[in-house]
């Protein structure tokens, strides 16, 4: 069993993750299996990956270099939930918003690079997390409570 773990979570190492909205397209050359989406938040776009299945959601952006700005990564959950995050493996400095069922944002929290320490969400109503490189959201002026439009459905998390 450990082999098999050993041999899925090295094997996706380097290989990045995509991302997903309402209409969900095919990833880019650089951005491996996973599918990629557009977001909107208060009139900005966001182009994200998206991690819809536990493996992804685990790896999240663990071992990467660099996140371009207006780029981040979507956490899909199944069902709502109270969420917690940590930043093991992961160098870049960033920001993460709770999101609610209703693509509310709910709460932020910035995140210190390869800090084991878990950030947990405060509502248990939480379905989306976003992450962006650190102080995206407040550079752009967007706030606890503003709508994420472009959000996929969590019919399609696993």
């Amino acid at each position: 069993m450990f082999l098999l773990f050993f041999l899925v979570y090295f094997a996706n190492i380097g290989a990045p993750l995509a991302s997903g909205s309402s209409t969900i397209d095919t990833p880019l050359p650089h951005q491996g299996s996973l599918p990629h989406t557009s977001l909107s938040i208060g009139g900005i776009d966001l182009d994200v990956e998206l991690a819809t299945d536990e493996a992804s959601r685990e790896k999240g952006l663990m071992n990467r270099n660099s996140l371009d700005p207006n780029k981040g990564m979507l956490f899909v959950f199944p069902r709502a939930k109270q969420v917690s995050f940590w930043m093991k493996e992961t160098s870049l400095a960033l920001s993460v918003a709770y999101i609610n069922s209703k693509g509310r944002i709910m709460e932020f929290h910035d995140l210190e690079p390869f800090s084991e320490h878990l950030i947990s969400s405060r509502s248990s109503n939480i379905v989306y997390v976003l992450e962006v490189t650190r102080h995206w959201f407040r550079d752009h002026n967007v706030l606890a409570g503003d709508l994420i439009t472009g959000l996929p459905s969590p019919l399609m998390a696993q």
